[in-house]
């Protein structure tokens, strides 16, 4: 009966394997622990594979030993709808791991480093060109950068989208799985504004989202 579950890294491999093993109805799953065995790796990516999850998140690094996986190759990963991953080298290697592959995403979250040093804008061009279904792609930025300077550096790139959507990182714990006001559906509701408004990287007034991570 379980349909959204959060894993959390004090959990130990073996636990959440069991934990995994008992959700057969799930449907949304963040998951931070920590595998560090090729064994319990191979255990976890089997439960997986056999669930029918549709919105997830994860820390790659943790679960799938980071930067060298390539992200097609995990099947599981073809039948979910909405992924946000944890890791900010995403934003710059994410074209080797073949994030732009799965084109099936509707939403797509991930951190970001400062533009200019490791926020690379293919990336975000063959996601935008690739993903024919796609609503919406959040990038979080850090607590000392400017969502503001984000939006210039993709202007400049002239990577005008308004399904970018720059949120901070600082309020990512908050909404990171909230039951009813998720960032995904926050997402959403500006992406709707802009579109009503015909703007492209404005951001609502908080009077009328009083919850923005801005």
């Amino acid at each position: 009966m379980v349909k959204k579950l959060h894993i959390n890294p004090s959990v130990l491999p073996a636990q959440g394997i069991e934990i995994l093993q008992l959700c057969k109805g799930l449907q949304e799953l963040m998951l931070d622990i920590v595998v560090d065995s090729t064994y319990d790796r191979s255990r976890l990516y089997g439960l997986l594979n056999a669930l029918r999850i549709t919105t997830l998140s994860m820390n790659l690094t943790s679960s799938f030993c980071g930067p060298t996986i390539f992200l097609p190759d995990l099947h599981l990963l073809h039948r979910i709808e909405c992924l946000h991953l944890t890791n900010t080298w995403v934003s710059w290697c994410g074209l080797f791991i073949g994030l732009q592959e799965l084109c099936q995403l509707t939403h797509l979250s991930f951190h970001v480093c400062p533009p200019g040093e490791l926020l690379h804008i293919e990336v975000l061009f063959e996601i935008l060109n690739r993903f024919w279904r796609l609503w919406v792609v959040i990038l979080w930025w850090m607590e000392y950068q400017e969502s503001e300077k984000i939006y210039s550096h993709l202007n400049e790139q002239d990577l005008v989208d308004h399904r970018i959507v720059v949120f901070n990182t600082v309020h990512f714990t908050e909404f990171h799985g909230a039951p009813v006001n998720s960032f995904w559906e926050l997402a959403e509701s500006v992406v709707q504004w802009r579109e009503m408004n015909h703007s492209t990287f404005d951001m609502p007034p908080t009077t009328s989202f009083p919850t923005l991570p801005l």
